[in-house]
């Protein structure tokens, strides 16, 4: 998990964010949330992206978003699958 908060902090610089970082990487894991980083550092560098904490947070946003209901369909599933 430092790896990744260190790598974020150098490209955001926004530290108030320190507990959604690490929510973050805890619940999508390091790897997936360093693919976003490395994203949003190349369009940084491209110039494509302004603000990359504000990006950072959407990519992150997402994943979460599709984490959460990827949860609730295996939830669903074990619950359908035991009344059946």
């Amino acid at each position: 998990m430092e790896y990744a908060l260190e790598k974020i902090l150098d490209l955001t610089n926004d530290h108030k964010s320190l507990p959604f970082w690490k929510m973050a990487i805890k619940k999508l894991g390091q790897n997936s949330v360093l693919e976003e980083v490395s994203e949003t550092d190349y369009l940084t560098r491209k110039g494509s992206v302004k603000n990359p904490a504000k990006y950072l947070t959407s990519l992150l946003n997402k994943n979460l978003k599709n984490y959460r209901n990827k949860k609730l369909r295996i939830k669903l599933k074990l619950i359908l699958k035991r009344h059946n």
